[in-house]
């Protein structure tokens, strides 16, 4: 399986990564961000993430709305792309 890197940047320059694997709107929103791409070890992350977790996806489940409270649906997905959650194992940890 494929590994994914989840980069953890100070709280003024987080950007809510998109889950659909679609490379074209993940480069207009990296470009978008401000943020400085870099590869490191055959994984990418930013200059600006404090730290980059590598994971090798477990598991990956779309989040259907429907199952959820009511209020966390209509302010986090009312409009918005549906979202996947993963499971995964760190593999890498890189500073």
């Amino acid at each position: 399986m494929r590994s994914r890197e989840v980069s953890i940047l100070p709280s003024e320059e987080m950007v809510r990564p998109d889950s659909s694997g679609s490379v074209p709107l993940e480069m207009a929103k990296m470009h978008s961000s401000g943020l400085t791409a870099k590869e490191v070890n055959g994984s990418m992350t930013f200059e600006e993430a404090e730290v980059t977790f590598v994971c090798r996806k477990l598991f990956c489940q779309r989040l259907d709305p429907k199952n959820m409270n009511p209020d966390i649906a209509k302010q986090f997905y009312e409009g918005d792309a549906e979202h996947d959650m993963y499971i995964g194992e760190v593999v890498d940890i890189i500073k």
